[in-house]
């Protein structure tokens, strides 16, 4: 039944992951805790068959739940909870009073799988990461009543869930509990928001114990203790007539009257347990929605060669998958072998097959020959929205890349799905050193195997900052780069504001080579943890080209050379007109070497003692040109240095801006060729053909202001 909680909450927006992802997004580990109280629900049955108090524990989440403690089976709590969200929803407990994440337990439910016996289900909570949720196994999925389904924008998550489990964090039936809850982003399992989207709480309950039983509380045990006892004792209520069991001196007496011999033949002894080396004996978690079994098998009569591991391949979705053998302790794709799996193939000797990756690109995937295709036992199954892959090789082959046995040689392994059925780009790739023991012991259950992963990052870790590489790199490229540009170009337009082109061109450049800075090291980091190699490609070499060359245009725009000032600028023109006018009406002719040019001149001696070089010369006169030209010359730089520095500038400017112009042509073709890259990669839309839309209407609007500037200057 679909509980209703209208009327008890408010609403809160869904986070925003686009602009989380431009913080490079980290979760903490845990909220803060807060101490809540349980309102009573009035008119609830007197069975304990609904709800009896309700709590809201954030504006957007609120809980409804009965703790039922009934005399002939175990003690549970029944939740249902709302979120004003429709993503992924969880509800835990901790073992301790901080409400910590690492180290609780956990129910998740996921909207978009089917709910069953694994949906919603019980979770580990190992580490902060995604890779640190675990599943438990199936055996101890043990809810019931478990459902998760969202409905008018809202996810509704309901289960029963028993108090007290084997080797499970108990919950306490009176008294405080710590518990905790958060939704992500999406309904695929990921993050959760750091400050809305996650909550820890103490809380105090009281159980429902139905009619004719009473309930002897046990405290919650403190995380000293070693042995956790059971949370309650259920004791049937005394009723007319009941036998009255006996005092503890009696009922030591009636035990030791007991012969020690009949108690030995009371005894049951379990028949021993008969290994089965077909079945999987491990089983790893390499991926939130990538679960691996296996087991290894020796060879007969001790050969080596003859050894084989069986592997089963689980994945949440519909997709090609693949496990491979990496060349390099790196785990490095180019150089490994991989076993490859493709479900719209018919299954035979070569699908599962295995293949070469010799380079990163879907063309370097070769299948290997006939001869090699050694795999027995495949199977490809897809069912429920599920992917199962099951295949058995050989450890150890001529030719082909090998496993090690023993803990002190652990193998690197790597594995990855796609985005469909068709052999493609991978959504998703990683790789991990897994150490491998035969098949020994005396018990058939699976065991979790730790695993070391040479990704720092999960997959949906690298997207997030894949797209926050992508939206730095636009905003530098495509934003700023051109308004750093188009400022030069309309400076007349500008000219009544002062210095204004000159500020918006100097802090815009200096934010571009910043976001390049940023994106750059995004690129570089995320490479190394996909363990692909770096610059291979024309968008990865281009984004060298487009680092070094930024980094060089803005550190040589602080070095821009001086202008002449512009009194100096004013007086060459003052001279030459005065040389000129000199020569031209004959006053002193033949005299251009004792007046000097423009290109060599002396500076005049300075006067005698007592002599004065003071008294004005009629204007007009050849004296009085003479003594004008000589001032000037005295009091300015060479006429051949400001032409220098005038050469030096226009040179420099020259230079500049033809590099700003080819920075910002192949910035803007680098854009484009990293929404087609980021399409491939994440299955999403191409849309490079609305961004050159975009940038031409832009462009359209500073080419006309251009045109208006001049026209303007013409008249």
């Amino acid at each position: 039944m679909k509980t209703s909680f209208a009327g008890q909450g408010c609403w809160a927006p869904k986070p925003f992951p686009l602009l989380l992802s431009l913080l490079a997004l980290v979760h903490p580990c845990h909220a803060k805790l807060v101490g809540l109280a349980a309102t009573p629900i009035g008119g609830a049955a007197t069975d304990c068959s609904e709800p009896t108090h309700f709590v809201e524990l954030a504006d957007d989440v609120r809980m409804k739940y009965v703790v039922r403690t009934p005399t002939s089976s175990p003690a549970t709590l029944t939740a249902e909870m709302e979120f004003d969200v429709e993503a992924w929803v969880s509800f835990g407990w901790s073992a301790d009073d901080k409400g910590k994440m690492i180290g609780s337990e956990a129910i998740i439910g996921l909207p978009l799988q089917p709910s069953g016996p694994a949906n919603p289900a019980k979770y580990h909570m190992f580490d902060e990461k995604v890779e640190g949720v675990l599943p438990f196994d199936m055996a101890e999925q043990t809810l019931t009543d478990a459902a998760v389904w969202q409905e008018g924008g809202k996810t509704y998550l309901r289960f029963t869930k028993k108090l007290e489990e084997p080797d499970e964090i108990p919950i306490n039936s009176e008294g405080l509990n710590y518990w905790m809850w958060a939704y992500g982003f999406e309904n695929e399992l990921g993050l959760h928001d750091k400050k809305t989207g996650t909550g820890a709480f103490s809380l105090s309950v009281t159980s429902c114990t139905p009619p004719g039983a009473m309930v002897v509380p046990v405290p919650r045990p403190t995380p000293t203790t070693p042995v956790p006892p059971p949370v309650g004792i259920v004791v049937p209520a005394p009723t007319a007539g009941s036998p009255v069991p006996p005092p503890d001196e009696e009922k030591d007496k009636i035990d030791e009257s007991v012969p020690e011999k009949e108690v030995e033949d009371s005894e049951t002894v379990d028949p021993p347990t008969v290994l089965d080396c077909s079945n999987y004996q491990h089983v790893a978690q390499i991926a939130p929605k990538l679960t691996m079994y296996y087991v290894v098998n020796a060879g007969e009569n001790g050969d080596a060669s003859g050894d084989t591991i069986s592997v089963k391949l689980e994945y949440q979705g519909n997709a090609w998958l693949a496990l491979g053998v990496a060349e390099t302790a790196e785990g490095k794709m180019i150089g490994s072998e991989s076993v490859i799996a493709l479900p719209d193939v018919a299954v035979g000797p070569s699908n599962p097959g295995e293949y070469r990756m010799v380079s990163e690109e879907n063309e370097g995937v070769f299948l290997m020959e006939g001869a090699k295709q050694t795999l027995s036992g495949g199977s490809i199954v897809q069912e429920g929205g599920t992917t199962i892959v099951e295949f058995k090789k050989l450890l150890r082959e001529e030719g082909k890349l090998g496993m090690t046995v023993g803990e002190e040689l652990p193998t690197t392994l790597l594995w990855a799905y796609g985005y469909s059925n068709d052999l493609n780009l991978h959504k998703a790739t990683g790789a991990f050193r897994l150490t491998l023991n035969y098949c020994s012991g005396g018990t058939n259950e699976i065991a979790k195997d730790a695993f070391t992963s040479l990704n720092k990052y999960t997959a949906e870790s690298r997207r997030r900052m894949w797209t926050s590489h992508a939206i730095l790199g636009l905003l530098a490229w495509a934003v700023l780069a051109p308004t750093a540009i188009a400022s030069s170009w309309l400076r007349k337009l500008l000219s009544n504001y002062g210095g204004l082109w000159f500020k918006i061109h100097m802090y815009a450049n200096i934010l571009v080579i910043v976001l390049t800075v940023v994106s750059f090291a995004l690129a570089i980091v995320l490479v190394s943890d996909e363990n692909k190699s770096h610059f291979v490609g024309t968008h990865e070499a281009m984004g060298l080209a487009i680092m070094l060359l930024a980094t060089f245009q803005s550190t040589n725009g602080f070095f821009r050379p001086k202008t002449a000032p512009k009194d100096e600028i004013a007086n060459t023109s003052r001279l030459s007109a005065l040389v000129v006018n000199h020569n031209y009406h004959g006053r002193n002719q033949g005299s251009d070497d004792e007046l000097g040019s423009e290109i060599s001149w002396t500076p005049p001696p300075p006067p005698l003692p007592g002599v004065s070089t003071a008294t004005p010369s009629p204007e007009g006169s050849s004296m009085g040109d003479t003594f004008e030209i000589e001032m000037i010359k005295s009091a300015s730089s060479s006429p051949s240095e400001i032409k220098k520095t005038k050469i030096v500038r226009t040179v420099w400017e020259t230079l500049h801006k033809m590099l700003g112009y080819f920075l910002l042509f192949i910035g803007l073709w680098q854009v484009s060729s990293g929404i087609e890259l980021y399409a491939a990669k994440f299955g999403t839309p191409n849309l490079s053909y609305v961004y050159w839309w975009c940038i031409g209407a832009i462009a359209s609007v500073v080419l006309a202001l251009t045109v208006y500037v001049r026209v303007k200057e013409v008249k």
